[in-house]
């Protein structure tokens, strides 16, 4: 058996792999695609490593120093892993979060590492992160080695994803709804769903993301931990994998208008940019303006996200329960729906169902992607297609 390399997107999953009978080489992904600037650079469309720095620091806090040093290391080795003979085996989980990692990572991938038994997947239902040590030698076993649709669908999702326009959206809808092109990869589409929720509203008003977060809040003003676990039950948020960082950002952003919709009280409120956030002693209050603008809001957003609380307050003493069937998410308007067969659950398919997350899903993204997601969430915020903005300013929520 060759060599085995393995990318693991979060240092939480790391160190339970570490215990496990699993041998080879670990490797950490340690940035944050969901958020800040992702326009390729150069022919190869490369994420710009030092405008990612950057943008980290300025809204996380991060080490751009550590986070360059991190990120070369892990391209170097998987250039110096495909000119040899290891396999190189990606460990990512479910949601969007991870998912667009992937996805840059099978887009970019070395030509070598595209032949056959050179490159598998582990992507299961059930988070990595919160598995025992035990469970990891059957996941390997059951790694998917690369399919060319997936390939091909992962080359596409990138190049829209980071496209400088909505016309990269736009055509990649019209190539997502002329045949079932999500077969392969079921959880994408989901993720793409709510990530096209974080969208600008066209007509001005609040998108699906924004309305999440201020229903969190209509019920009235609760402390930072509390407000996350609101938010990650609304339906539009469960499948991105929002850590606690990226909420405190999103507030901090809705907070900062020159007519804000959130008010946020308590110590390190208002950090610095280059400042690490550090919200837990937050109270999150909603304003006039957020009350009026939360009224404005379409009728069906607004079901979803009652839909979400009421489901949440019943079922909240059910750690581990799945939350998939509380509401379908609130961006359903977004057709990624290209006619796809519901698929059946083979080994073939990267999973299934993204939507399943279970609450104790959220309680462990608190921490565990405080970790790897770590370097990475210590990074992130603002609009990929804008450049970093100031960490003020509602605008840097609007995203791809």
């Amino acid at each position: 058996m060759n060599p085995m390399l393995h990318v693991i997107n979060g240092d939480a999953t790391l160190a339970i792999l570490k215990q496990s009978p699993v041998k080879g080489t670990f490797l950490v992904w340690k940035d944050m695609l969901m958020e800040g600037p992702v326009s390729g650079k150069g022919a190869s469309g490369d994420i710009d490593l030092k405008a990612r720095a950057e943008f980290l620091h300025a809204y996380y806090g991060a080490d751009p120093k550590q986070y360059l040093a991190e990120m070369k290391n892990l391209f170097a080795t998987l250039d110096k892993a495909a000119r040899g003979k290891d396999e190189v085996v990606f460990w990512f989980e479910e949601d969007f979060f991870c998912q667009i990692h992937l996805v840059y990572l099978l887009a970019h991938l070395p030509s070598q590492l595209k032949g056959k038994g050179r490159a598998s997947i582990i992507c299961p239902e059930k988070p990595l992160g919160v598995r025992l040590p035990s469970a990891f030698p059957k996941l390997l076993d059951g790694r998917l080695p690369l399919d060319p649709a997936v390939l091909t669908l992962a080359g596409k999702v990138w190049k829209a994803y980071s496209a400088s326009s909505n016309q990269g959206w736009e055509d990649f809808l019209k190539w997502a709804q002329s045949a079932d092109h999500f077969a392969p990869w079921p959880l994408l589409k989901s993720g793409l769903r709510a990530h096209l929720g974080r969208l600008p509203a066209a007509n001005g008003g609040l998108n699906a993301m924004e309305t999440a977060l201020l229903r969190s809040l209509s019920d009235g003003a609760l402390d930072f931990a509390h407000f996350c676990k609101r938010v990650w039950l609304e339906p539009m948020v469960r499948p991105l994998g929002l850590g606690d960082m990226q909420i405190a950002r999103y507030a901090l952003d809705l907070a900062g208008d020159a007519e804000p919709w959130l008010y946020v009280e308590g110590a390190d409120s208002s950090p610095a940019p280059g400042s690490p956030l550090k919200p837990y002693d937050w109270k999150l209050h909603l304003t006039a303006a957020g009350k009026a603008r939360l009224a404005e809001t379409p009728a069906a957003l607004q079901e979803a996200a009652q839909a979400a609380t009421r489901n949440g307050k019943a079922t909240s003493a059910k750690a581990g329960k799945k939350t998939a069937k509380r509401g379908k998410p609130a961006i359903v308007k977004v057709k990624v729906k290209a006619k796809v067969k519901k698929p059946a659950k083979k080994p073939a398919k990267m999973s299934a169902k993204s939507s399943a997350k279970s609450s104790a899903k959220s309680s462990a993204k608190s921490s565990a992607k405080s970790s790897a997601k770590s370097s990475a969430k210590s990074s992130a915020k603002s609009s990929a297609k804008s450049p970093a903005k100031s960490p003020a300013g509602r605008k840097a929520i609007k995203r791809r």
